[in-house]
């Protein structure tokens, strides 16, 4: 996955939520953060395409760090 906190800017928000999600102990929760980071992700992803909040040149990372992400809560909820 894409580092976008590399360049020293700070996690946005979609980061946060598949963070917090990761680092839930408790499995009850999970779902709930589940939804709610790729419900971030995907209006993310949707700015994105509209151009809004968006540099040029880290269009494409954040697009690939988001569908890396997408696959990991599948892969997650698959699992649960």
């Amino acid at each position: 996955m894409v580092n976008l906190e590399s360049d020293g800017t700070p996690p946005s928000e979609w980061e946060k939520l598949y963070h917090s999600v990761l680092l839930e102990s408790d499995v009850s929760k999970v779902p709930q953060k589940m939804f709610d980071a790729e419900t971030a992700m995907f209006r993310r992803k949707l700015e994105l395409s509209y151009g809004v909040g968006v540099e040029s040149n880290n269009v494409y990372a954040e697009v690939a760090a988001i569908n890396a992400a997408l696959s990991r809560l599948a892969v997650l909820r698959r699992d649960l």
